[in-house]
């Protein structure tokens, strides 16, 4: 056996120690009723993308561009393929950009309006836009994004230079400022790793997960969109599109759990080679401190080894995901010819119950994008119920603010539950059941320990850093990104030096 464990988890556990035995199966003893893994779509429909194009009309006319933009996406998405209804949808929603001074979008969608069999009676209109456009370029709001306020880590580029990782005893792992670094400063900008999208169609790209941009449909189903000329020639929608599940809860995880094995298959010649990664990872100390992030297999060594030898196992509800998710790939072509043999067929089911576990100990929610993001360096800052960091949410992934002034050797620490728990006077008790029940982890922090103690705890923020964080917590932790526009030449929101 890889590891031997006395709980009832089996999780990477083989039938005999023979060396060619086989991995256990996970649903030999499940008895679940696993409904048809391809659930049927909407079929694209003219009538349907009129109807909904129409509707965003209506909220165009009382200003409200981004709903306006939503429906029209989901015009695109119902439009068949090479109707007139295409360039009607591309051009409404290039009016919605005009208007928001988003003139390069706007120029984007004139030109995939005139690319998708243009109606002929829409032509002259966009090319007085486009002029229109032209003319006033130079005056064009752009989103806010994060970016770093130092020199970025050569091997880490989505952190800052002034940070390393060491080994910690009593967290495993921990991130330590190298030079002492002021409060109100982005010390980690980084993109989503095989994140989940859970809102309705028509907001975000399915790859990238920007949103209210130029967003193409993909020409098979009625919900995936992509971004163009970036996201659409993707490698992972092949396989995902058509598998629709019963949706469970407003949070369902099995997307992304397709999408980072997908990412695996991406990363690793054959399934071999995956399959010898995977007997060498589990095997070393989780706790091993990663050389790089420069390419996927170094993404995906981070997000494989966040997981614990010591795992309690699954529930049933649990089980019945894991053998979703399962029936669902293997039911897919490509899959099936990855996994031939019985041998690889048993490796998938614990390699998918080895993703949610990893999942479930790195996901971060963004509610309000609807959007599920799972950091991997952003994970290895610890928890703290007075931190001197947090978490926040950009479009596409999650950033790092310092929030109060950190000293040279001093370790980082955040907390990444919600801004509840950021700015309310919440007891130790509720927090700490919160963690643990989030987190599986029992949080021993100052604040916790003297609250436990009634003892006068310290101050979650002091009169420094108190405005800082609210403020760059309303821009950002959890607001739509339509809500972050900048102006070129000065901020619509106050931002920080």
């Amino acid at each position: 056996m890889l590891w031997k464990k006395e709980s009832k988890n089996i999780l990477w556990d083989k039938e005999s120690n023979q060396q060619n035995a086989l991995f256990v199966d996970l649903f030999a003893n499940v008895k679940f009723d696993i409904p048809a893994p391809r659930g049927v779509l909407p079929q694209k429909s003219d009538q349907i993308s009129q109807r909904l194009r129409e509707k965003g009309n209506d909220y165009f006319v009382r200003k409200d561009y981004f709903a306006a933009m939503k429906l029209y996406n989901q015009a695109l998405c119902f439009a068949e393929n090479g109707s007139e209804q295409l360039s009607y949808a591309y051009s409404n929603r290039s009016s919605c950009f005009f208007r928001l001074k988003l003139y390069s979008k706007c120029l984007v969608d004139i030109e995939l309006a005139l690319q998708s069999n243009c109606a002929q009676q829409l032509i002259p209109k966009l090319n007085d836009r486009k002029a229109k456009c032209l003319e006033v370029l130079d005056e064009e709001l752009s989103y806010f994004a994060p970016k770093l306020s130092h020199e970025p880590d050569e091997r880490f580029p989505c952190m800052v230079k002034v940070l390393e990782m060491q080994q910690n005893v009593e967290f495993g792992r921990e991130i330590v400022a190298t030079a002492d670094i002021p409060a109100g400063k982005t010390i980690m900008v980084e993109d989503g790793f095989a994140a989940g999208l859970y809102g309705e169609a028509g907001v975000n790209c399915d790859i990238c997960y920007s949103s209210y941009t130029n967003l193409i449909p993909c020409y098979t189903c009625t919900r995936s969109m992509f971004c163009f000329g970036k996201c659409d020639k993707n490698d992972f929608h092949f396989v995902e599109c058509g598998l629709r599940w019963k949706p469970q809860g407003p949070f369902d995880y099995r997307y992304s759990v397709v999408r980072s094995i997908v990412f695996a298959l991406k990363t690793f010649t054959n399934v071999d080679d995956l399959m010898e990664f995977a007997a060498s990872a589990i095997m070393s100390d989780q706790f091993e401190l990663p050389d790089s992030m420069l390419d996927d297999k170094a993404k995906y060594n981070v997000f494989f080894r966040n997981f614990k030898s010591n795992f309690p196992g699954w529930s049933e509800g649990h089980q019945h995901g894991i053998q979703s998710v399962y029936e669902g790939l293997i039911s897919h072509e490509f899959i099936s010819q990855k996994f031939p043999t019985k041998r690889k067929e048993r490796f998938l089911q614990h390699l998918i119950s080895h993703h949610i576990q990893a999942r479930r100990r790195m996901m971060t929610i963004n509610c309000t994008m609807q959007k599920g993001f799972t950091p991997l360096i952003g994970l290895y800052f610890n928890l703290s119920c007075t931190p001197n960091a947090t978490l926040l949410f950009s479009d596409s992934g999650s950033y790092v603010l310092t929030i109060r002034p950190i000293k040279s050797g001093e370790q980082l620490f955040v907390h990444y539950m919600d801004e509840d728990f950021m700015v309310k006077n919440i007891g130790y008790k509720e927090r700490r059941a919160k963690i643990q029940r989030d987190l599986n982890y029992v949080c021993m922090c100052e604040r916790c320990i003297a609250e436990s103690s009634n003892q006068k705890a310290p101050e979650l923020f002091d009169d420094s850093t108190r405005y800082v964080v609210l403020e760059k917590i309303r821009m950002g932790m959890n607001q739509p990104a339509y809500l972050l526009i900048y102006r070129k030449s000065r901020p619509i929101f106050k931002h920080f030096k």
